[in-house]
Order: structure tokens, then sequence, then C-alpha cells
């Protein structure tokens, strides 16, 4: 949806949901996570924070802060034993993009990829999991990712 018709109630929720619940979820598991001096964090962004796409502002921009957001929480948090990962997904096979409030319309071209399959993206963020690395990009190599997938990207 074009700026001048996010309307700013939809944007407000947007930020809640991408941004305020995973600083509330963070918030939540700290406590544990410092008393055991080991955790792990993975805040789920998204591709679209990395690009410029127009129709998609009010979304990306909120993704865009939980990026911010993660990134500030890794460095704060490693003393403590916890690392912060974030995956940037690009399109999964669900039923997301139907029910987003500002910017429906979020990717849906001729020149956009097929989904990747939920299980993809589970991969990825369990490998995030085990290696503790500080990001992961489903971005496929042509829209200036890093990701090959199973076919190639």
């Amino acid at each position: 949806m074009p700026i001048d018709q996010i309307d700013p109630d939809d944007f407000r929720a947007i930020l809640d949901l991408n941004l305020i619940a995973p600083l509330v979820a963070m918030q939540a598991v700290l406590p544990a996570m410092r008393r055991q001096r080991a955790g792990s964090i993975i805040n789920v962004s998204s591709g679209t924070s990395l690009m410029t796409l127009p129709g998609v502002s009010a979304y990306a921009a909120s993704k865009a802060a939980l990026n911010k957001l993660s990134e500030v929480a890794r460095v704060e948090l490693a003393e403590d034993g916890i690392t912060v990962s974030t995956l940037y997904p690009f399109i999964t096979a669900t039923e997301f993009h139907s029910s987003l409030r500002a910017g429906a319309d979020a990717v849906r071209s001729s020149n956009a990829p097929a989904p990747q399959s939920a299980g993809e993206v589970a991969a990825v963020l369990l490998d995030l999991l085990r290696t503790g690395v500080e990001r992961a990009d489903l971005i496929p190599r042509r829209f200036g990712g890093t990701y090959e997938g199973p076919a190639g990207g």
C-alpha cells in the first residue's frame, strides 16, 4: 500500500506485532536465560526490510526496526551467554500475506520467486539455533540475497 494510503492505526498494529511483541517476548525469557547463563533468541524479520519495494513501507519499516533491536540485543546479551539471531525469510507459503493489514500486496509480481515452504524456513531457523550465527537470509540471489535454496534459488 502506498505511503499516502497507510492508515496510522494499521501502522501501529503492525508495529505492535513486528516490533513490540518480539521485545516483550525477549524480556519474558531473559531472566531464565541469564540465570542459566545461556540461551538463544531468534527474531524473524523479513527480506523486505533489506530491499526497497514500493507498497510495503509500513511492514518493511516495522521489520527494519526489529533488525536493529536484534542487533543491539545481540551485543548487549553476549556477555550473558545469550545469542540473538535474525532470520530474513523472503516469501513463505502461508496465509500471512492475505491477512496483513498494512501492505497486503507485499511481494506479488510475476517477477517474484515461488514461495519457500514453511519446512524450508524452519530448517534454516533450526540451523540458527544450533550455530548462534548473527543472521540468515532466505532472499534469493537474484533479489540481492545470499540464498540459493534447495533448487538453486
